[in-house]
């Protein structure tokens, strides 16, 4: 198991041997170079990394050297992925993604082929346009099974224009199986371009367990948490306009009264009421 680096500023492709002092540039031809159990951190950068059309056939990790300081940038082209081969696993840390733009039926920043599975921990996907009613931040999968887990993830000022596009879609004959703790999801698309859906419009199953998680829906119009499978949410605050909300303990429904959400600080101010109410996961 080895560890590469690459660097938005100064990695090469090319000259590189991606090591920490001489970084690669691009995932997109990194990737082929990588065995699994492999580690790729993406160094602090001033730039973007560039998010191309991939497929990511190894289990590894991509973990960002700091919160904040990987970005990757999909330029608003149409329909760039990660696609995910069956029995891999993916772990993904403080890395953020935006510009997304995805139009096609079954697209999003993930795609997975069978039994695959991703693991997302302190992340933030922000400022994509999800164009068509099966496409989503993420597509969960295609195949055999796809499990997801999300850990302290952030979704916010993404745009919906495809009518009935939600947050995560599925193609698959088999069951997802979707945990989501300590996360933020907020619904805040703009007049005419808001989210209506958790789970867009699908052929698949998916069962879901929600912990320690904030669901804030800021938007004029009602938002369906609608997984089609088993759904459970414990110590959970669904915020604004929701239908089908899961059942279980602990959850409420106040304002969780972030710092500033207009501007995207999702700290808890003082007075929240989420402050407390969590559990240890």
């Amino acid at each position: 198991m080895a560890t590469y680096y690459l660097n938005a500023d100064s990695g090469n492709d090319t000259t590189g041997d991606g090591s920490s002092g001489s970084p690669w540039l691009t995932m997109l031809l990194t990737e082929p170079k990588l065995l699994d159990g492999d580690t790729v951190i993406l160094q602090d950068s001033t730039a973007t990394y560039a998010f191309a059309n991939d497929s990511i056939t190894k289990t590894i990790d991509i973990i960002g050297e700091s919160y904040g300081g990987a970005i990757f940038d999909a330029g608003a082209v149409a329909d760039q992925k990660w696609q995910m081969s069956s029995g891999k696993t993916i772990n993904v840390e403080n890395v953020f993604f935006t510009n997304g733009y995805f139009m096609t039926n079954y697209s999003g920043w993930f795609g997975g082929s069978g039994a695959a599975t991703l693991n997302l921990t302190n992340c933030r996907f922000y400022g994509s346009e999800i164009a068509i009613s099966r496409a989503a931040i993420i597509f969960l999968g295609n195949g055999a099974g796809f499990t997801i887990s999300l850990d302290r993830v952030l979704i916010f000022d993404n745009e919906w224009t495809g009518s009935g596009s939600g947050l995560f879609t599925s193609n698959d004959s088999a069951s997802t199986e979707m945990v989501i703790n300590n996360s933020v999801i907020h619904y805040n698309g703009t007049t005419g371009n808001e989210g209506t859906a958790f789970l867009g419009n699908t052929n698949g199953v998916v069962n879901a367990v929600f912990t320690n998680s904030i669901f804030r829906n800021s938007q004029a119009v009602t938002v369906a948490i609608n997984v089609d499978g088993t759904e459970e949410a414990n110590h959970c605050c669904f915020s604004g306009s929701f239908s089908s909300v899961p059942t279980g303990t602990g959850n409420i429904t106040s304002d969780p009264l972030f710092v500033d959400e207009t501007n995207g600080n999702y700290n808890l101010s003082p007075s929240s009421p989420c402050i407390g109410t969590g559990t240890l996961v």
